[in-house]
């Protein structure tokens, strides 16, 4: 979902957007991957139907830009992540034609007045990164402070989930198909430019 607000900002502000959510995330670099066996237990349909399903993602990736070799250095060290899938199904559903759920009930569990006190402590800890980042990216420093404390609750909370593989598995399930397949694509846009 941040990729996909970030590039309503622009295409430079992607690239940030999904950098922050990638190091959040902590996944891991091309160089640390390897190819991805399925897990054990995985259903031979699932893990054949995820493989053709990450075909047609190699072909769009290819229409929009994406290099031959970032396409290789990602798409076959992934495998359905049920993980990931049983942490989505636990979300109420959207509303049919809106991607998004909406962002009320959500505000009112995560952002108090402690929230945003450390908000405005990283805005002045880190102006000086935050206006070199927002003059080349021309995304506004709050939006990413704000991105960041949603995220990362200010980069205490970093993950490990690899973010390609919870974005392939999530827009293979289908019930967000098209939301995390954008996303897939920008990730895959950005690790052709370099992004690690």
């Amino acid at each position: 979902m941040v990729i996909n607000i970030v590039q309503r900002l622009g295409s430079r502000a992607a690239a940030m957007g999904a950098t922050i959510v990638l190091l959040a995330c902590g996944a891991p670099s091309t160089a640390q991957r390897e190819i991805v066996q399925p897990l054990p237990g995985a259903d031979a349909q699932q893990t054949q139907g995820f493989a053709s399903y990450l075909d047609t993602v190699a072909a769009r990736a290819r229409r929009e830009g994406v290099s031959q070799r970032a396409i290789d250095s990602v798409l076959p060290t992934l495998s359905f992540d049920e993980s990931v899938a049983a942490l989505d199904r636990r979300f109420a559903p959207t509303p049919a034609g809106q991607a998004f759920p909406s962002f009320g009930p959500e505000m009112a569990k995560r952002i108090n007045a402690a929230k945003i006190r450390q908000g405005r402590q990283v805005y002045s800890d880190e102006a000086a990164r935050l206006v070199a980042i927002e003059q080349q990216t021309g995304v506004p420093a709050s939006i990413m402070v704000s991105i960041f404390g949603h995220e990362t609750s200010y980069g205490t909370i970093m993950g490990s989930t690899d973010l390609p593989r919870a974005l392939a598995t999530l827009a293979y399930e289908g019930r967000r198909r098209e939301l995390f397949e954008g996303e897939l694509i920008a990730v895959l846009k950005m690790i052709d430019k370099g992004v690690p």
